[in-house]
């Protein structure tokens, strides 16, 4: 069995990240063949990844009111059978919370989950994510072969 090197980094804004300048000096020294990233806050065509050619950006941004919010993407260098962009639910789709990539011998969640805010504001969503989410992945089909756990 291949073996695989997986990184998971909350970005806090790819642009951001991007501009100091350590992202991609990061990503080549660290050499994943999987990153996972939260928190990008852009849309794909505000950002150059040119300098990372090597892999295939899989984006799942926030298409909601809220510009520059939220937003998941995967980079990967080994092709994904299938890729699924959120949970199935608009309300939490828009806001490019979740990304799943099957491959040949593993499926890969990329997770980025609504905070409940200052002051508590948004725990109402929170806990309808948090139990949408959990129904979603229940409902997934059985899987017999590597499990995948990856945290910030």
């Amino acid at each position: 069995m291949a073996l695989y090197r997986f990184l998971s980094w909350n970005v806090n804004g790819i642009r951001s990240v991007l501009k100091k300048g350590q992202f991609v000096e990061t990503i080549k020294r660290e050499n994943p063949n999987i990153l996972c990233l939260q928190e990008v806050r852009a849309l794909p065509d505000q950002v150059d990844l040119t300098s990372l050619s090597e892999y295939t950006a899989i984006w799942n941004p926030a298409y909601s009111d809220k510009k520059g919010y939220s937003g998941t993407m995967i980079l990967s260098k080994i092709t994904p059978k299938k890729v699924t962009l959120g949970i199935g639910i608009p309300e939490h789709d828009k806001e490019g919370r979740f990304i799943q990539c099957e491959f040949d011998n593993f499926t890969l969640l990329n997770i980025y989950s609504p905070t409940s805010q200052h002051g508590l504001k948004r725990l109402p969503y929170r806990l309808k994510w948090e139990d949408d989410l959990f129904e979603f992945i229940k409902n997934l089909k059985p899987v017999s072969y590597t499990h995948l756990r990856a945290h910030e």
